[in-house]
């Protein structure tokens, strides 16, 4: 029996800074890199800033191995 799940999250990612430490974070990309390690079939739909910091998040999310289509390719 196949358990693998396919799904989709969408919502907001951004980065938690503090003074010189930057972590990716928000609840879909919490949800989604949880669900990729447990080998499910996941993407996930956001706005990304045309800017440094959505550039970084856009290779961070991809870096994971998750899915990701953006405007901005």
């Amino acid at each position: 029996m196949n358990n693998k799940f396919k799904g989709i999250c969408f919502g907001e990612i951004l980065f938690d800074v503090i003074l010189w430490y930057k972590k990716i974070d928000g609840a879909p990309i919490n949800v989604v890199s949880r669900m990729k390690s447990l080998g499910d079939e996941i993407s996930i739909i956001s706005a990304f800033g045309r800017n440094s910091n959505g550039r970084e998040l856009i290779e961070c999310i991809k870096n994971l191995g998750i899915n990701i289509k953006t405007g901005q390719e």
